[in-house]
């Protein structure tokens, strides 16, 4: 192992260097090596760590070309304004008390007690557990009509049904779940 020996001379005078990344010794100035130029920057150019909101306008390319790419507002308004009634997203808005009917072209229903007029893809649940979804043919006029999607309250599973207890698969014949026997119980 070396060991370096430095001596202190007490007529040494160190003082700060006019040029970033200088330091004057004995009025020669002498190069401080290893700071990048961020080192040099004043801490009020910086975005403070306890304030990460972006304030100003943000500049971004015009369409991504690659996933995790920003894409701009316009961009998603401009690729998705073509979507209406089942080709585009759907949205559930709740349980509606209005009687419906599949190609009702009457908007608006009842939502919680309030009156809802639906966008394209909006989707209702009536009261007889039917859901319907809201296609609308006519952006200007809002014309459109309700088209049934499916009966929630008759949607069964493939089922069996047995007597006495669970047994093996082979013990089970088709039939119908609600009178299926399970453990001497109706299933």
């Amino acid at each position: 192992m070396v060991t370096e020996t430095w001596y202190v001379n007490s007529n040494i005078v160190a003082a700060e260097g006019s040029t970033n990344g200088q330091i004057v010794i004995n009025g020669q100035s002498v190069s401080v090596h290893g700071l990048g130029s961020a080192a040099y920057t004043n801490s009020s150019v910086y975005a403070p760590v306890n304030n990460p909101e972006f304030t100003g306008t943000v500049t971004l390319p015009g369409a991504p070309t690659s996933d995790l790419e920003a894409a701009t507002k316009k961009y998603v308004d401009d690729a998705t304004s073509n979507l209406s009634g089942l080709t585009g997203a759907m949205h559930f808005k709740g349980s509606t008390t209005t009687t419906m009917s599949d190609g009702m072209t009457t908007p608006t229903v009842v939502i919680n007690g309030n009156n809802y007029t639906p966008g394209p893809g909006d989707v209702v649940l009536s009261d007889t557990h039917q859901e319907y979804v809201w296609v609308e043919t006519n952006e200007s006029t809002h014309a459109g009509y309700w088209e049934l999607l499916g009966d929630e309250g008759s949607y069964v599973l493939a089922t069996s049904q047995t007597s006495g207890s669970v047994g093996s698969a082979s013990n089970w014949s088709a039939g119908s779940a609600s009178s299926a026997v399970v453990s001497g119980g109706i299933l």
